[in-house]
C-alpha cells in the first residue's frame, strides 16, 4: 500500500504539543482525521495486546514531544564504525514500510508512527554535542533515519528538508538520512549541501518485492539515486541486510551486475555491507508475531545477536564485496 493510499484516519496528539506548529500544520492537511488527545505517546505505542500487522495495514499517527536524551551512541547493530563521533537520533519512531526482517517489530509493541514535533529541542541537542567536541576532532556523524524512513514521510512532515536547512553550512557535522523511498519532490526542492548525505538501502528485486512491503521497487530507488546525484547530492549505498535465500548466489550476482551498471558511482562516498542480525530478545518477539519465512532459517543464537553462522556471514559478504 502506498503512503498516499493510507487513510491516516486517526491522529493521537499529546496534550503538551497540541499547539505546536507542526501539529497545527498536519491537522490542517488531514481535516477528516479523528483527533484523540492523550497524555503520553507510550499510552498508545506501548500498550500490550496490539495487532502489529493490522496497524501496518491501517496506521494511525501519533504526535508527541521527544524527551532527553535526544542523541544516542552507536552499537553493534548499527553501521557506526566509520566515525569515532557517531550519534543517531529519532525524530520519528516507527516506519511506514513493512520490511519483514525489520527489528522494529521486535522492539515496539505497536506499528503506528510516532512523530516528535519539538524539532528545535533536537537541533539544540546537536549544537550542544558539536560544542563539546574537542578541537581537531572528527566531524560528528549524525544518523537521522534508523528507527524510521524519514523521507518516506517527507510529504507529510518535511523533516528531511528541515534538518537539511537547519545545519546548512555548519562545520563539524555530517548528517546521514537513510531511506528506501523515491522522494522526487524533496530532491527537486531541497538544495543539497556538503553536510548531508542521502543513503539508499537497496535490495535485489526478489527481496524488495517479497520482503519489503510498501517500499518502492529496486528500479525506482535506483532512479531516485540517479536523480539525487544529478542534483548534486553526495550519496551512501547500504547493502544491508544481505539474506541467504535459496539460490542467493545467482540472485546477488544479477543484483550486483545491475548496480555496477546503473548507479551514479561518482557521487557515492561510502558503501555499507551487512547481513541479517537482530538482538535475541527482539528476535523472540518477532517469532511470537508469525509473519515471514525469514525467521525460520537455522540461525546461530549467540548471547548478543541472532544471525547466520560466522562462515555463512563471511561467505555472503565476501561474495557481494568482490562484485564491487
Amino acid at each position: 500500500m502506498s503512503l498516499r493510499a493510507k487513510a491516516w484516519s486517526r491522529v493521537f496528539v499529546e496534550e503538551a504539543v497540541r499547539e505546536a506548529p507542526l501539529v497545527r500544520q498536519l491537522l490542517r492537511r488531514l481535516p477528516k482525521a479523528r483527533v484523540v488527545m492523550i497524555d503520553h505517546y507510550q499510552n498508545v505505542l506501548g500498550r500490550g495486546g496490539q495487532d502489529f500487522w493490522a496497524q501496518k495495514r491501517s496506521p494511525a499517527l501519533v504526535l508527541a514531544a521527544g524527551r532527553p536524551p535526544f542523541l544516542y551512541g552507536g552499537n553493534d547493530f548499527l553501521q557506526s564504525a566509520a566515525s569515532s563521533n557517531f550519534r543517531y537520533t529519532t525524530p520519528v519512531l516507527n516506519c511506514p514500510y513493512d520490511c519483514h526482517y525489520c527489528y522494529l517489530q521486535g522492539l515496539l509493541e505497536g506499528a503506528n508512527p510516532v512523530v516528535f514535533v519539538n524539532t528545535e529541542d533536537y537541533f539544540r541537542a546537536v549544537e550542544s554535542e558539536l560544542a563539546a567536541l574537542p578541537a581537531g576532532a572528527e566531524p560528528l556523524h549524525l544518523a537521522l533515519s534508523y528507527d524510521t524512513d524519514l523521507l518516506a514521510l517527507e510529504g507529510l512532515f518535511g523533516l528531511g528538508a528541515a534538518w537539511t536547512e537547519a545545519f546548512r553550512g555548519r562545520e563539524g557535522l555530517r548528517i546521514e538520512i537513510r531511506t528506501k523511498a523515491a522522494p522526487m519532490r524533496f530532491l527537486r526542492e531541497t538544495v543539497p549541501h556538503d553536510g548531508v548525505r542521502l543513503a539508499w538501502t537497496l535490495s535485489p528485486e526478489p527481496v524488495a518485492r517479497r520482503y519489503e512491503s510498501g517500499a518502492p521497487p529496486l528500479e525506482r530507488r535506483i532512479a531516485a539515486m540517479q536523480a539525487a546525484a544529478g542534483a548534486g547530492w553526495r550519496l551512501h549505498l547500504c547493502l544491508d541486510p544481505l539474506l541467504r535465500l535459496p539460490h542467493w548466489q545467482e540472485m546477488y550476482e544479477a543484483f550486483m551486475e545491475r548496480l555496477c551498471s546503473a548507479l551514479p558511482w561518482g557521487a557515492i562516498d561510502r558503501v555499507e555491507i551487512g547481513v541479517f542480525r537482530v538482538a535475541p530478545h527482539h528476535f523472540r518477539r518477532m517469532r511470537d508475531r508469525p509473519r515471514t519465512d525469514l525467521l525460520h532459517y537455522p540461525y546461530e543464537h549467540a548471547s548478543t545477536a541472532v544471525s547466520y553462522r560466522e562462515e555463512e556471514r563471511q561467505e555472503l559478504m565476501e561474495f557481494v564485496r568482490s562484485r564491487l
